[in-house]
């Protein structure tokens, strides 16, 4: 998750859960079987509409957690009936302390992220301390350091890429401390040491793949599409890649145009609403637009209203403020996983870590999804995905804890 130098306002979104083996029942059915070939024209907006059946009703993860995000297709999904997450015990020592760095408080995902581990170490009787990056290279720098400056038994950071803070990490384990990065990935850099322990993931990449899989299905597989996107991440121009290549297989899709912001400009709600206007303004046919996260996406709603245009805004993430949208309708769709359950994931590498052991790493969490429309969104914009599964329990049972 590279942030761009000097840019304010860190990452909004996005995250983790543990998991080694899955148990995931109820294979979508004949189209949702693996193919070789990609599912394409109706064979796809068939799968489409099982999965997001399958995700509005309950939770959907990958059925081989194995398998790059990036890769997934709209067949490699299932519905979620039980725990999803690790089986191999890890005993929890007593007694600990735990730094957690958010990259920007104002940021609901980053922010709840941070949260979900703290709860979690919370939870273990460890002590915990939430630390707010403030949405700049710089705060990351000094929340590091007084992570450091605390001497604790494992620092945890949430979109705080390991370029910007080699350095530190470096000085982290040079003082036996590990390091646990959450909604991060591995980079190029430097100093070797300089990498994170750990690279938790709350399933963005899935969450992409969700919200152009959500637009087919409610399209008919007919949808005219613009993105509102920020390319100033690596994993978000990933991720565009990622939709680019589901709607190059919908037939009667098209991909009507793609504008881009950065983030710092998304986080000013008049700027995003100048811009949706000028988008929507050039290409009369557009009718969903696609944001990268959720920050003023409602911006775009309100550009599409004072143009008299029946547009539908799609999020992902599940940021809580986005959901609370969905609610009253003005955004049309978001999806996402839980971010306190990709927190705990979390605590479970730190744990791992402490015991001597490898981290379950990237390939092993999977995180369950779920997608909110008006139907079944909460007006608080908060859910529980503790209400479909008891992660908490089944995470300290693992921990040695219950």
């Amino acid at each position: 998750m590279d942030l761009r130098h000097k840019r304010r306002l860190g990452l909004l979104g996005a995250l983790v859960v543990a998991l080694v083996a899955v148990v995931v029942a109820s294979p979508l059915g004949a189209s949702a079987k693996p193919t070789q070939q990609p599912l394409s024209g109706d064979a796809l907006v068939a799968a489409a509409k099982k999965v997001v059946a399958a995700g509005t009703t309950g939770l959907v993860a990958a059925k081989d957690p194995s398998k790059p995000e990036l890769k997934l297709d709209v067949s490699d999904l299932a519905p979620v009936k039980s725990w999803t997450g690790p089986k191999e015990k890890a005993i929890a020592p007593k007694g600990k302390k735990v730094e957690v760095i958010s990259c920007a408080t104002v940021a609901p995902a980053c922010a709840n992220l941070a949260m979900g581990a703290v709860h979690a170490a919370k939870a273990l009787g460890w002590q915990a301390t939430y630390l707010d990056g403030k949405a700049s290279i710089q705060g990351y720098v000094a929340a590091f350091q007084t992570a450091l400056n605390a001497n604790p038994d494992a620092i945890v950071t949430v979109a705080l890429p390991e370029s910007q803070l080699q350095t530190y990490i470096a000085q982290a384990h040079a003082k036996n401390i590990p390091v646990v990065g959450i909604t991060v990935t591995p980079e190029k850099i430097a100093n070797p040491k300089g990498h994170y322990d750990s690279y938790v993931t709350f399933r963005e990449d899935s969450n992409a793949l969700l919200e152009a899989t959500w637009v087919i299905a409610d399209s008919n597989g007919k949808a005219k599409v613009a993105f509102d996107w920020d390319k100033g991440y690596p994993f978000l121009v990933n991720e565009l890649a990622l939709e680019k290549r589901i709607f190059a297989r919908c037939t009667e899709c098209k991909i009507v145009d793609i504008t881009y912001r950065e983030f710092a400009t998304a986080a000013n709600p008049v700027r995003m609403q100048q811009i949706a206007t000028a988008m929507l303004q050039r290409h009369p046919e557009i009718e969903y637009v696609i944001c990268p996260y959720g920050l003023n996406c409602g911006s775009i709603q309100l550009a599409a209203k004072a143009l008299g245009r029946n547009v539908k805004v799609v999020a992902k993430n599940a940021d809580p403020n986005n959901v609370a949208l969905v609610a009253k309708g003005v955004l049309a769709e978001d999806v996402g996983s839980s971010t306190e359950w990709s927190g705990w994931s979390a605590i479970d590498d730190v744990v791992r870590l402490m015991n001597g052991k490898k981290p379950l790493g990237l390939a092993a969490h999977n995180v369950p999804l779920h997608y909110f429309v008006k139907s079944n969104a909460p007006a608080s914009g908060r859910y529980d995905y503790g209400k479909i599964f008891d992660f908490r329990t089944a995470y300290l049972k693992l921990w040695g804890r219950k």
